[in-house]
């Protein structure tokens, strides 16, 4: 049997970041949006007692070893599996990019098991689930636009859904590490002595981290605003800057000249999901 999904990249239309709690987590509150950038995802399965999995991809390379979170998926849920599974993915959403790629997949390979294997769980069974393989997912299994809180796991829909909001993303071809980039607030919050807010940039408490962090983000940040009559926002821990816009035209617009000035990044216009 052969399946596709498609499997959606977000945007952090706002984070905030709270001081690590005892068992070394960030709680964090965000909106979380799906947006029309996506990896496709074809999977080929096949009867058998002794399940394997095989991963192949294109586009953006991925891991296809046991790094990957769909192997360590696979492997945690091996006893209700009865299929082979053999999974191709067209990566179009960047590695390190802040717009959940990874999460995506794992929540579409758990929705596909789901359905694959007739196992009937439902939505909150497979949040709960997620959470054993990263704070994300869980979003990624309802999609559209949500309030995300806690550490992931309060997943809630916001009162006004937000509707036709165009996007220009900007990937500048720089992997920043989530987990060096919040051992950095921690430090940068323990100097300025605040409890949640460190920076003008409030939309997202970690945009002046990963500026600090990481120097040429910081130049590619100032060359961007220089450029670009927009307030320029950043998607999680980065390294994905976006635009916002009320027409898609307005955003390709801007992407073409994003493009023109700096042809070797990942520039591309896409809409609320």
């Amino acid at each position: 049997m052969i399946t596709t999904y498609n499997s959606f990249a977000k945007l952090n239309l706002n984070l905030h970041v709270y001081p690590i709690d005892p068992n070394n987590l960030h709680p964090i509150s965000s909106i979380f949006q799906e947006i029309t950038l996506y990896d496709e995802f074809k999977i080929i399965t096949q009867k058998n007692d002794l399940p394997q999995l095989t991963l192949s991809c294109e586009g953006f390379q991925m891991p296809l070893n046991s790094s990957n979170i769909l192997h360590k998926i696979f492997t945690k849920l091996n006893s209700y599996l009865s299929h082979d599974y053999n999974i191709h993915i067209n990566k179009r959403i960047p590695l390190g990019s802040g717009m959940g790629g990874s999460s995506s997949n794992a929540a579409t390979f758990l929705k596909a098991i789901n359905t694959i294997e007739n196992l009937n769980w439902s939505t909150n069974k497979l949040i709960d689930l997620s959470q054993e393989f990263g704070s994300d997912i869980g979003f990624f299994i309802v999609g559209k636009t949500q309030h995300v809180s806690g550490f992931g796991n309060i997943i809630k829909p916001i009162a006004s859904p937000i509707k036709d909001t165009h996007y220009t993303i900007i990937y500048p071809n720089i992997h920043c590490s989530t987990k060096d980039i919040y051992a950095h607030f921690d430090k940068m919050l323990e100097q300025k002595n605040r409890s949640n807010k460190i920076s003008e940039f409030e939309k997202n408490y970690l945009y002046e981290v990963v500026l600090d962090l990481y120097p040429q983000m910081k130049d590619f940040y100032i060359q961007l605003t220089n450029l670009c009559n927009h307030t320029i926002y950043l998607t999680g821990s980065g390294s994905t800057f976006f635009t916002t816009h009320n027409t898609y035209e307005e955003a390709e617009n801007l992407s073409n000249k994003i493009k023109n000035k700096f042809s070797n990044f990942y520039v591309k216009s896409v809409s609320n999901v």
